[in-house]
């Protein structure tokens, strides 16, 4: 297993996620009544914000699109930071490890607050990450220790 594969996965992952997501729009499932006035009243109360009139339908609907926009740019980062590990292990791993923290802190807000899917598809993506960053370590540890024991052995 190589790092940029291990990348790779997580961008899959993340685009499925993306889909998934975006295709749930407007992501309010649920169908009996009580929900249906839920959503009425998130659309029809209207109120100022920075000048701007705008309904907790807005927010929840804009920042349902922005998560949409963040997952893919991720899947994006991740499949190039792919091509970058195995050239620059070191100088990715930390970043790809402060992706994994957020991938990690996503599946405990998806935990917490939402249902299993999106928790395990973050749990997923941050298991992912992690190992890459394990490999990046463990490649980048056996290379400079071949290096070093190869200018030991020249005459």
């Amino acid at each position: 297993m190589s790092p940029k594969l291990i990348l790779r996965g997580a961008a899959l992952v993340t685009v499925l996620l993306a889909a998934g997501h975006s295709f749930g729009s407007p992501w309010t499932p649920a169908v009996d009544p009580r929900a249906h006035d839920v959503v009425v009243a998130m659309q029809t109360y209207r109120f100022d914000v920075m000048g701007l009139k705008r309904s907790y339908f807005n927010f929840y609907e804009g920042f349902g699109w922005m998560l949409s926009a963040y997952l893919i740019g991720h899947a994006i980062l991740f499949w190039q930071l792919s091509g970058l590990a195995t050239q620059r292990g070191l100088g990715v791993r930390p970043i790809v490890a402060v992706l994994c923290l957020e991938s990690f802190a996503a599946a405990l807000v998806a935990w917490r607050f939402l249902f299993w899917v999106p928790t395990v598809m973050s749990g997923t993506i941050a298991a992912c990450l992690a190992l890459s960053v394990a490999l990046m370590s463990v490649q980048t540890h056996t290379r400079s220790t071949s290096s070093v024991s190869q200018a030991g052995s020249a005459p």
